[in-house]
């Protein structure tokens, strides 16, 4: 879970450590299926937003892929959005 409210705390979801591979991917999805959130390379932290507005509260699901030429090699999960 983060909690991005601008209080300069656990603002943004970070992934540390993935810096380590070369091209990674990371897919971030809202309640519906619809990606909210893409990156392929160097990571940029998710910040709750999408196209600069402030995603609700809820439930997201994320992909994370470090090797993108295998897609058969994925981590993914859900993750919790707190204002």
């Amino acid at each position: 879970a983060f909690t991005p409210n601008g209080d300069s705390n656990n603002d943004t979801w970070e992934l540390n450590g993935l810096d380590v591979y070369p091209n990674p991917e990371v897919q971030i999805f809202n309640r519906w299926g619809n990606m909210i959130f893409y990156s392929k390379g160097t990571y940029s932290p998710f910040d709750g937003t999408d196209n600069g507005k402030h995603l609700p509260e809820g439930m997201y699901v994320y992909k994370i892929n470090p090797f993108p030429d295998r897609p058969d090699f994925q981590y993914k999960g859900t993750f919790m959005l707190f204002r």
